[in-house]
């Protein structure tokens, strides 16, 4: 891939300048495909300013998106939300897994709540309360087998 910096570096954020040669690649092929890019480097090489970096290209370019990036524990979100917003990035959201799927069932339901004041067969209770007792056991033992082998399940649409 051949991108270069000099015809468009007027209208970059000026994050994207301060970028290595090969750092500056990820965020203009962000802008310009809608393919989906792994940054894979060793550790201090910089991963985390080129994501704020291409955030910033993302902000610049499509300036009324909305971002989600998922992070992998909340120690690590809660600091790449304090680095993306301190660089004028205000339209994304940073978050775990988890903190996305309370989102999701908070939207669906349309109520707050604490998830770890409930279990998933109280859930399906909120979510799905017409649902007999012995599909809802099947669910929750579905799921708790899916969670030991380390695969995500979805519910089919046809419950929500």
């Amino acid at each position: 891939m051949n991108i270069s910096l000099s015809s468009s570096s007027s209208r970059l954020p000026s994050l994207i300048t301060t970028l290595s040669p090969e750092q500056s690649l990820i965020p203009l092929h962000l802008s310009t495909s809608s393919q989906h890019t792994l940054i894979s480097a060793c550790a201090g090489s910089g991963k985390t300013f080129t994501l704020i970096a291409s955030l910033a290209q993302i902000n610049h370019t499509y300036p009324g998106s909305d971002i989600a990036v998922l992070a992998f524990a909340n120690k690590i979100s809660t600091e790449l939300d304090f680095r993306i917003r301190s660089h004028g990035i205000l339209s994304t959201t940073v978050g775990t897994a988890h903190r996305f799927g309370k989102l999701a069932c908070e939207s669906h339901i349309r109520r707050s709540f604490k998830p770890s004041a409930f279990k998933l067969s109280d859930l399906c209770k909120i979510l799905f309360p017409t649902l007999p007792y012995r599909i809802t056991r099947s669910i929750t033992q579905f799921a708790s087998i899916a969670k030991s082998a380390g695969i995500g399940i979805t519910l089919p649409s046809c419950l929500s």
